[in-house]
C-alpha cells in the first residue's frame, strides 16, 4: 500500500568553477510536477574543495516518469539552463562531463494514511533491521519526512542496533539537522496554531 515514484541523478562537470550562495537549493520552474535540488559538490565533497577544482554539480530530480526516456544530452541541456537561471554564474560555464543515472520507482511517496503501512526497523526475524525513508520509527529529528536524509539517519540507526545486537563495534554518532531559519519557524508554528483554530487561515 505504499506507492514509488521515478528519480533521475545526475553529476556535471564544468570547465570553471563557479560559486553558489548556498552549498545546496530547491531548483524551481522545471518540468511540470517534476522536483529538482541541486548540490554544489565543491563545497560539501573533501574530493573537489580544492579552489583549482572547476565546479562539479549534482542535480536530483523527484517524480520524473515524464523524463525517464528522455536522451542524456538533452536532459543534461535544460538542466543547465534551470541551474544558470537558478545561479547566473553558470551560464557562461561549459559542460565537459556529465552522468545521468535514471532509477525508476525509487523513492516513497507518502500520502494520508500511508503511515500505518510502513514497516518498523526491527523485523521478527533475529539480525535484521530495516532501514530506508519508509521505515516507521525514528526518534525526534530534523530529517525526519525527509527522504534521502530520513534513508541516511536510519540506515546509522539500523548500524548501531546491529553494533548493539552483537556487542562489538563503534557505534556511530546521528548529528541532528540546523536549526529552522526564523522565516520556516515563524511558517511552522503558524501552520501549527491553523490546525487548533481554523479561523486562522
Amino acid at each position: 500500500n505504499l506507492r514509488s515514484s521515478d528519480c533521475i541523478a545526475t553529476r556535471i562537470w564544468f570547465d570553471r568553477r563557479v560559486s553558489t550562495r548556498s552549498p545546496s537549493n530547491v531548483v524551481a520552474d522545471t518540468w511540470k510536477d517534476v522536483g529538482a535540488t541541486f548540490f554544489n559538490l565543491n563545497d560539501l565533497h573533501d574530493e573537489y574543495r580544492d579552489p583549482q577544482e572547476p565546479s562539479v554539480v549534482a542535480m536530483d530530480l523527484y517524480h520524473t516518469a515524464s523524463l525517464m526516456s528522455l536522451p542524456d544530452d538533452e536532459l543534461v541541456a535544460k538542466l543547465h539552463g534551470f541551474l544558470a537561471r537558478a545561479e547566473p554564474g553558470f551560464a557562461d560555464a561549459k559542460i565537459v562531463e556529465s552522468a545521468v543515472v535514471r532509477a525508476p520507482q525509487c523513492a516513497t511517496m507518502f500520502s494520508p494514511g500511508s503511515y500505518r503501512h510502513r514497516p518498523r526497523q526491527v523485523t521478527s526475524i533475529g539480525g535484521l533491521f530495516l532501514a530506508g525513508d519508509y521505515v516507521k520509527e525514528m526518534p525526534r529529528h530534523g530529517a525526519d519526512g525527509l527522504s534521502q536524509e530520513r534513508a541516511l539517519v536510519t540506515g546509522l540507526m539500523g548500524a548501531n542496533k546491529v553494533i548493539h545486537r552483537l556487542g562489538r563495534g563503534r557505534p556511530a554518532r546521528i548529528l541532528d539537522v540546523d536549526e529552522d531559519e526564523p522565516h520556516i519557524a515563524a511558517a511552522k508554528a503558524l501552520n501549527s496554531l491553523s490546525k487548533l483554530n481554523p479561523l486562522i487561515r
